[in-house]
């Protein structure tokens, strides 16, 4: 990604709202879009159902109620995280641009209804179709994600 930046292979990237400090991307990116279009630090936790079903349920519980307590954490971690390098990110040249709340709405649907459906598809072809159902409860977001500048 660095090097297609760099030599002009590509003009834009879709990055999470922070994390570009830590590949060196504010050397080879001028701008950013807030609020942003994309988050991450999601508190995502993947196990085998097999494998977690072969657990004593104390265990079960317990790995539960942590993924839990940590998820409702999550947004206000990671905003803090976003919020730091965005002052970095200032102080390294890059211009934050503005979009109003009709534009994210837009670029979410389009999101949605161009691209993220099929990719979901492509990526599984045995579970697409499920994490679709189920990303689609939450996707769309039904509000703009805080502004981090």
């Amino acid at each position: 990604m660095f090097l297609a930046l760099q030599t002009g292979v590509v003009d834009a990237v879709v990055w999470p709202y922070f994390d570009l400090i830590t590949y060196g991307l504010e050397k080879v990116i001028k701008y950013r879009i807030d609020p942003p279009l994309w988050r991450a630090g999601w508190a995502a936790f993947f196990m085998n159902a097999k494998s977690f079903d072969a657990l004593p349920k104390d265990l079960q519980k317990l790995m539960v109620d942590t993924m839990t307590e940590l998820e409702k954490d999550a947004p206000r971690m990671f905003g803090e995280l976003a919020a730091k390098e965005a002052a970095k990110l200032r102080a390294a040249g890059l211009t934050t641009i503005k979009i109003s709340e009709a534009e994210w709405r837009e670029a979410q649907r389009v999101a949605w209804e161009k691209s993220l459906p099929e990719i979901m598809r492509k990526v599984s072809p045995r579970y697409g179709e499920e994490m679709i159902k189920l990303v689609g409860r939450f996707y769309p977001p039904k509000e703009p994600f805080p502004a981090v500048d």
